[in-house]
């Protein structure tokens, strides 16, 4: 009777705590728009079982496949008014999968034998999902043999057997999902686009109720800190107290502690400088291709509906530097401005732990085409003014350092554009250069410790 109750509380417990969010269910003949096809691929809307399907028809080309866009609140526009081109990255991202255990649809194979089909997810580190899909599209028309250009085959895939007749399909998110190039794991973090894709055969398959399910009540909240604080216009939350402006809604900060120009290193604190500080983007200025590159400087820059973004990998061996039970007063990462950047603002800084398992060794250096996923949102900063030069950013990393003991940690640093930059962030504010120490040893990327 005991275990017949425990049971039953795990499983209501289950239920309390599950969420499910739907991507996409089709209700009305018009919906098959939503879909855009490619090779041969078609998408209409029949009905099927007493109820309307999606109609999914594959021809024989690679690539035959279709896509559907998940929807982003929409923004303002900035710049010149193009259709689709609605700001996609401000400083929080959309379309969170993490946390969710599985992406599941309802199908129903109307053949009598099982039908295996790819799917497809673009994340934000596809360079596919900078231009609105076309450029790969645009590539892969004409891609029989050989293949295309590894770069633009960067999203994540996942095989899927369908059985014959009526059923549940489901992709595992708690498992790594490589990319097509099996160079990347895909980043769950900000996912842009969904696709089904055909394997070389002329198959037919409905599909309807595409969504994302989890045990977790927290599922596509991306794990991160109690933010400091919060935009009373948007609710939206930032951890910089420092900062002079709102990210959000562009005014004064809702909150300002002081200056953090100089930081103040104290001989009792723990001064650890960065093992490894490398940079990497899709494209450099001018378009030229730096998916295989590494940046030869320290950048971080965003520019919305553009390939113009640049990241950087912070790595630190914690080896023998925390014992166990060490009680941490403040843990910060702290990057010096090697220039003053020219532009009325700088961008917003969005800094993400790393697993620890995707540390560079030196040898595999971390380019675009291989970048590894994030795995918490640590800190997302106000706004400065350019003119603010020169100066220290520090992103405080307490919390994360005061989970477990680390041998090793690694973080992504990310920008992106705020308010103040909306009307047009090319002369306004996009992109930050960082000294790397090359010349100036005590201006080298560090964390910097106190302890109890």
């Amino acid at each position: 009777m005991k275990k017949i109750l425990c049971y039953f509380l795990v499983a209501a417990a289950y239920i309390c705590s599950a969420k499910s969010i739907e991507l996409k269910n089709v209700k009305t003949a018009a919906e098959s728009s939503d879909f855009k096809c490619m090779k041969g691929a078609s998408c209409v809307i029949e009905e099927q079982a007493k109820a309307l399907w999606l109609k999914l028809s594959f021809s024989k080309k690679k690539y035959s496949l279709a896509y559907y866009y998940i929807p982003r609140s929409d923004f303002e526009y900035y710049g010149e008014k193009k259709p689709g081109s609605a700001l996609i990255n401000m400083a929080a991202p959309e379309n969170i999968w993490t946390g969710y255990d599985s992406l599941n649809f309802d199908y129903i194979n109307p053949s009598k034998q099982e039908i295996k089909i790819k799917f497809w997810v673009l994340d934000r580190g596809s360079i596919a999902s900078f231009c609105d899909f076309n450029e790969m599209v645009k590539v892969l028309l004409t891609a029989e043999t050989p293949d295309a250009d590894p770069k633009y085959l960067q999203m994540g895939e996942v095989a899927v057997t369908l059985k014959p007749g009526k059923g549940k399909a489901s992709v595992k998110l708690t498992e790594d999902i490589l990319t097509v190039d099996n160079r990347r794991v895909l980043d769950l973090s900000d996912v842009r686009a969904i696709a089904f894709r055909g394997t070389g055969k002329e198959d037919v398959l409905f599909v309807n109720n595409i969504r994302l399910e989890g045990a977790s009540a927290s599922a596509g909240s991306f794990p991160g800190p109690v933010f400091r604080v919060v935009c009373p216009k948007t609710e939206k939350g930032y951890s910089d107290t420092y900062a002079v402006i709102c990210p959000f809604c562009g005014e004064k900060s809702h909150k300002i502690d002081g200056s953090n120009k100089e930081p103040v290193f104290s001989p009792k604190g723990l001064h650890i400088n960065a093992g490894t500080a490398e940079s990497y983007a899709p494209r450099g200025g001018g378009g030229n291709d730096q998916t295989e590159n590494q940046t030869d400087v320290l950048e971080v820059s965003h520019y919305d509906d553009s390939f113009w973004e640049n990241r950087i990998q912070f790595f630190f061996d914690l080896t023998g530097k925390l014992r166990p039970g060490t009680k941490i007063a403040k843990a910060e990462l702290r990057l010096c401005v090697k220039s003053e950047p020219g532009k009325a603002f700088y961008p917003v800084f969005q800094l993400y732990s790393v697993p620890e398992r995707f540390k560079s060794d030196g040898k595999k250096k971390p380019i675009w085409n291989n970048q590894p996923p994030v795995e918490k949102l640590l800190f997302v900063s106000g706004v400065y003014e350019g003119a603010d030069f020169p100066r220290w950013f520090c992103f405080d990393v307490k919390n994360y350092l005061k989970e477990k003991l680390r041998q090793s940690a690694v973080f992504q640093l990310r920008a992106a554009i705020s308010a103040s930059t909306y009307t047009n962030p090319h002369p306004l504010g996009h992109y930050t250069f960082f000294d790397d120490g090359s010349t100036d040893a005590s201006k080298k990327p560090c964390l910097y410790i106190e302890r109890e």
